[in-house]
Parts: C-alpha cells; structure tokens; sequence
C-alpha cells in the first residue's frame, strides 16, 4: 500500500512533468509565431534550421525552418493531391488570400534535395523524426507557404473577432463563398451540416485572415449534385435579401460560437454576407472570363 507522503510526491512530480511540458510547448509556440512565411519557390533545403510536426484533420504537417527567420510547410499528399492543388488554383484566379501551394513529385530531383536534407536535419521533437521519414517517403508532398500567427479558435480567435474588423468578418464571408465554390466542407459550413472547423483558418501578424487546406470535392452522385446546387441556391438568395434567421446563417453562428466562443450578432452577420457577396458578384460577372484561365 502507497503511503500518503508517495502519494503526494507522485502527484507533485505529475505536476511538475505537466508545467515543463507545457512550458516547453509555449516555448515552441513562441519560436515559430517569431519565424516569418518566404517564397515557396526555389527553396534553399539545405539550410534547415529545425523542424516541428504539427498534428492535423488532413494528414499534419511539418512546419520547417529555413535559416535564421524563414519558415515553409511540407506537407504529405494523398488521393487529394489534385484536390488540393486545383483548390489553390481557384483560389488564385478568384484573388482570394490562402497559403500558396506547390505540388512536388517524387519524380523530381528537387524532392530528392528535400528529402535528404530534412532526413538529416534536427527536430524539436526527437520523436518527430519518425514522421519526417513518412512524410518523406510519400510520392508526393506539397510544399506550403507558412503563414506566422494563430487560428481562428479558442480564445485567440475569439479576441480577433471581438475586435469588431468589419473587413475581416468580410473576410470571413469571402472564404465563405470560396468554399461553397470548392464544396470544400472542412471549414465554415454555411451550406454543410458539421460543426466547422476554424482552424482552417489563420489569423497573421496584421490580423488578417488567411485560408489553409482547401480542397475541391466532386460531387458524381447526380442526386447529391442536386442537393448540393439546392443549398447554394438558397444561400445565395439568403445573402442577397440579408436573411439573418436562415439556416446558413444559424450554422454560422453556430460555427463560430463553437469554434470561439464568440457570440455573432446580426451585424456582423451582415458583415459575412456582404464579403459572401462580394465573390459570388465576381464569378457573375466574369464566369466566362474565369472558365477560360
């Protein structure tokens, strides 16, 4: 039997693990919030500083250190790899902000380069080399530009939309719109029946917003179609008339109060709206123009 006084030095030294990991976790978060995005052209692999794998829904990541004050991100791509490079494609034509995205192939000399050089760099997290080596191996990865700041959850996220930026709800809406144009589900969903998830989104150093893992998901089903161009339909009437007690706008709501806790008014619904508008109005007007590139 555990005496009180082992019990309690047990319990002290469980304590006193959990405050080092923690703080050892803030120490990490502080070193990368510090790094800065560059381009994710030409990347120079061999001077990688340190790496960090970073858990997530479509597979984690390994955020890389290039130098002294540069980051990227390497990520693992599956079936999804066309999926999400036409999503950045989209993105681009549409001059909506998310992290820039390059496919590399294992075909490609460059991806030899990358690969010897993050097999032989260090990691914060000697357990990360694990995951370095699987990334590594895949046939294709996607090289992502890194984006300094947090996502648009929790506490953080809800400060940032507490701040009352018009543009960014806008903003917001604008990401919206995208992802009813990609019927990209794993985000905001205002046409989707799911909780969301915001940490698809990343807020940046000026408070802006940026969006992160999108991709295209084709609907074959030719009744799953029909719904899904139901949905938008009445979306897109939702926003032109300002509907604020709609089913989208519920899910919204919804969306961010569970995501941050934040409470949004009809305001600043209104707010999404108008940037939902604002990219449904551009595809109107130069549909065939965008078809073409």
């Amino acid at each position: 039997q555990v005496s009180d006084d082992k019990r309690l030095e047990r319990e002290a030294q469980q304590r006193r693990r959990i405050e080092q990991q923690r703080e050892e976790e803030r120490a990490r978060t502080h070193h990368w919030r510090a790094l800065t995005g560059r381009s994710i052209e030409e990347v120079a692999w061999q001077n990688i500083s340190t790496m960090l794998w970073c858990h997530g829904g479509s597979g984690g990541a390994i955020l890389v250190q290039i130098g002294d004050s540069e980051a990227i991100v390497v990520k693992p791509l599956r079936m999804n790899a066309v999926a999400e490079a036409l999503a950045s494609e989209v993105a681009a034509l549409l001059q909506m902000r998310v992290a820039k995205l390059r496919v590399l192939s294992m075909r490609q000399d460059e991806f030899n380069d990358m690969a010897t050089a993050m097999r032989q760099a260090s990691c914060m997290k000697m357990e990360d080399k694990v995951q370095v080596q699987q990334v590594t191996s895949k046939e294709f990865v996607a090289v992502v530009e890194y984006i300094s700041g947090h996502v648009l959850q929790g506490l953080e996220g809800q400060a940032v939309l507490q701040c009352g930026n018009t543009d960014l709800l806008a903003d917001l809406g604008a990401l919206i719109a995208l992802d009813c144009l990609l019927n990209n589900v794993d985000r905001v969903p205002a046409i989707w029946s799911n909780e969301g998830n915001l940490s698809n989104i990343m807020v940046d150093a000026s408070g802006s917003i940026c969006g992160i893992d999108q991709q295209v998901n084709p609907i074959l089903d030719p009744a799953g179609l029909e719904r899904y161009s139901a949905s938008l339909h009445s979306f897109v009437e939702d926003v032109h008339r300002g509907c604020a007690t709609s089913i989208a706008a519920r899910r919204i709501r919804e969306a961010l109060q569970i995501n941050c806790g934040f409470e949004l008014n009809d305001d600043g619904l209104l707010q999404i709206f108008r940037g939902v508008k604002r990219v449904f109005q551009s595809v109107a007007a130069d549909r065939a123009g965008l078809c073409e590139q």
